[in-house]
């Protein structure tokens, strides 16, 4: 296993989800366990394992992750756990350790055929909330976990609760500057299409004002029509220069109407 310092900051750098499933593996893989899983709540709320699994163990755990990754919610037994908040530890797996664990017949037939020999659980949380399940496994020999092991196994779940946190943050901060991006330019698009609008109302009330005929009480709509298209003009113009990010304060201002 790599220095503790090392894989903390691996795990805190992980860019994606499956890159801290890896980082999480390379943590405690061979010390604390030959299989080492990330499982993580779905749209539906159902635990669902990251990453299929690697090394050594592909061909025993290729049938259980095939089970879990299905849409029905096999995992029902991960869930609670997560949920409850609780390390679980089972060194040596019997029926009701089974049965504690996998609420699902072929859950626990397909845990059983994978040959564990001992497992430990821990929830993924921050602040309460639960993320996730981190599954480490033994498949060689039953493990007798001490108390060094539990404190690293739950640093290393405290620490991947707050990146995987982090992520969800970041995803959704992407999100939001993409719709920023967009109802900018899309209010770019709308000030280029009324200012070709108000194209042809502009020029209209300017020949008609130039008129010498026009009633007086003509030319006062005229003029307060005028007048309301100029103020229009400048509520675009300032509009414009908001979604290019112009916050200067003389040209984003708009004019009045002036009535």
């Amino acid at each position: 296993m790599t220095s503790l310092a090392a894989s903390i900051r691996e795990l805190a750098d992980s860019a994606d989800v499956l890159a801290l499933a890896a980082s999480l593996e390379r943590a405690v893989v061979p010390a604390l366990g030959e299989v080492c899983t990330l499982y993580l709540a779905d749209a539906a709320g159902a635990l669902r394992p990251t990453a299929p699994p690697s090394g050594s163990s592909v061909t025993a755990l290729s049938s259980l992750y095939a089970l879990e990754t299905r849409p029905d919610r096999v995992a029902a037994g991960y869930d609670r756990i997560m949920r409850a908040g609780r390390l679980v530890l089972l060194a040596g797996l019997s029926d009701a350790d089974l049965a504690d664990v996998a609420e699902s017949p072929e859950h626990r037939a397909a845990l059983r055929a994978a040959g564990f020999a001992s497992l430990a659980l821990t929830p993924l949380a921050v602040r309460g909330e639960p993320l996730g399940l981190l599954v480490v496994g033994s498949l060689s020999r039953t493990r007798q976990y001490d108390p060094q092991a539990v404190a690293l196994l739950d640093l290393l779940a405290t620490v991947a609760a707050t990146t995987l946190a982090a992520q969800s943050i970041e995803r959704r901060e992407a999100g939001l500057r993409r719709r920023v991006d967009e109802l900018a330019l899309a209010g770019r698009e709308l000030a280029h299409l009324l200012n070709n609008v108000l194209t042809l109302p502009v020029g209209a009330v300017e020949i008609l004002l130039d008129r010498s005929d026009l009633p007086a009480d003509l030319r006062e709509i005229l003029v307060a029509a005028a007048s309301d298209l100029a103020a229009a003009e400048g509520h675009i113009r300032a509009f414009h220069q908001l979604t290019r990010g112009d916050t200067s304060s003389d040209e984003s201002s708009p004019p009045g109407h002036g009535r």
